[in-house]
């Protein structure tokens, strides 16, 4: 959540709370993040984003990043984010959405199994988002771009640069080939989602 002012502030949410299992990202993993990413000064609060402990009208802005496939009940979310939002405000998404039919393979990078995996089409979004009072200003497939950057990620390997796989432990390889084969196989991709509150 961001708020346009002469300081801006900007909170980010460990969204345990709103999770159907128990995730080790406390909030000292999350300062911990924060601090490897050059995020000193960014207020950090543990919250349940279905019960989002802000003011009606609160903020300017707020974003979901690889957080919807990990929420099972995305609608009281997203009135959540309508409801603490100032009027006008903005809402972007950015995550990995359910594309085609084609069988689901575990790991990925959120969720190791069926029970834990709740990923979703776009046009489910785009409907609840709506039901909240959003209106949607922009959509973009953002497959091309995932299908470039897992190739760089295999580029990199080859060259013997060290994987990036800060949040997902030992089995990261195996999330990432598999997203990756999902993305190829038109089964998932990445999409951008950009909404506003009236």
């Amino acid at each position: 959540f961001f708020n346009d002012t002469a300081t801006t502030e900007i909170y980010t949410l460990s969204l345990h709370d709103a999770l159907p299992i128990s995730l080790p990202l406390t909030l000292f993993g999350a300062r911990e993040y924060g601090s490897f990413m050059g995020l000193l000064m960014v207020p950090q609060s543990v919250a349940n984003a279905a019960a989002l402990p802000f003011d009606d009208a609160s903020f300017d802005g707020a974003y979901m990043l690889h957080v919807g496939m990990n929420i099972p009940d995305k609608r009281v979310v997203f009135a959540e984010v309508h409801r603490v939002l100032k009027p006008g405000g903005v809402f972007a998404i950015y995550d990995i959405f359910r594309e085609g039919d084609g069988a689901f393979v575990y790991p990925v990078p959120w969720s190791s199994a069926p029970e834990t995996n709740f990923i979703d089409r776009v046009a489910a979004y785009k409907k609840l988002l709506g039901d909240a009072g959003f209106t949607l200003e922009k959509e973009r497939n953002r497959r091309d771009f995932a299908l470039a950057s897992f190739k760089q990620a295999r580029e990199r390997a080859a060259a013997g640069a060290p994987p990036t796989a800060i949040a997902m432990g030992s089995t990261a390889p195996q999330k990432s080939a598999n997203l990756a084969k999902l993305v190829m196989d038109g089964v998932a991709a990445p999409s951008e989602i950009l909404c506003r509150k009236a």
